[in-house]
C-alpha cells in the first residue's frame, strides 16, 4: 500500500486487518521500520512482528515452532524464553550466517501457516534495511504454498528521492507478477464533500 504521508496508509490496513480478525482465525504480526542517521538493525519489522505473536493468544504455538525451526530468531527476542534457554539458544546457533537466519524463518513461516492464516504487515518500508529487504525478496520468491500475506506500507516519493534497498526489490518483483502495488489515490471533491457531511452530520 503505497502514498504520501497523511494519505491514510495505516488507516486502509487497519481496516483490512478488522476484517481479517473478524472474518479467520488468522493470526496477525505488525512489525514497523524507522528511519535511521546511524547504525540500522537487521530484519527490526520481522522482529516486532515475532515479537508481538510471541505475546499473542497463540504465543504457545509461536514459541514451540520457533524454537525448532528458528531458534537464531528467538534469540533475537530474549524476552519471549527464560534466561537460561536464551543462553542455551545463543551456545546453538553461535557462528551462524545472514543466510541461514534467512532460511529459519521461511520453514518457520510454512510451518505456522499450514494450519491458520497468517498476516505480517510491515509499516513504512521506505526505511527498510538490507537485511530486511532480502528477506522479503526470498519469502516473495518461494515457491511453495502458504497461507501467508505479506502486507506493507511505504511511502513512493522516498523511493525516488533517497533510493533505498526497497526501490530495486519493488521493480523486481513488480515485473515478475510477485508483489501488487496498491497506490492510495487524493480523494475528489465530492468524495471530501461526503467525508465531511458523514463527520459533520449534514451539508
Amino acid at each position: 500500500v503505497s502514498g504520501d504521508a497523511g494519505m491514510g496508509k495505516t488507516t486502509v490496513v487497519d481496516r483490512f486487518l478488522a476484517q481479517c480478525a473478524a472474518g479467520t482465525a488468522g493470526r496477525i504480526g505488525w512489525g514497523q521500520c524507522v528511519e535511521h542517521r546511524g547504525e540500522e538493525e537487521p530484519y527490526l519489522p520481522f522482529l516486532e512482528a515475532l515479537w508481538q505473536l510471541g505475546h499473542g493468544p497463540a504465543h504457545d504455538t509461536i514459541l514451540a515452532v520457533l524454537r525448532r525451526y528458528a531458534p537464531l530468531w528467538l534469540v533475537q527476542c530474549p524476552g519471549l524464553v527464560s534466561e537460561p534457554e536464551l543462553e542455551r539458544l545463543q551456545r546453538q546457533v553461535a557462528g551462524a550466517t545472514p543466510a541461514r537466519m534467512r532460511r529459519e524463518l521461511a520453514q518457520a513461516l510454512d510451518v505456522l501457516t499450514a494450519d491458520a492464516p497468517l498476516v505480517l504487515v510491515l509499516e513504512d518500508l521506505q526505511w527498510s534495511d538490507r537485511s530486511t529487504v532480502d528477506l522479503l525478496a526470498s519469502l516473495a520468491q518461494r515457491r511453495e504454498p502458504a497461507q501467508l500475506l505479506v502486507l506493507g506500507t511505504y511511502r513512493p516519493v522516498d523511493l525516488v528521492l533517497h533510493p533505498p534497498p526497497l526501490r530495486g526489490l519493488v521493480q523486481e518483483l513488480g515485473g515478475r507478477g510477485l508483489v501488487r502495488d496498491l497506490p492510495l489515490e487524493l480523494l475528489l471533491a465530492e468524495d471530501v464533500a461526503a467525508y465531511l457531511a458523514g463527520r459533520l452530520g449534514g451539508s
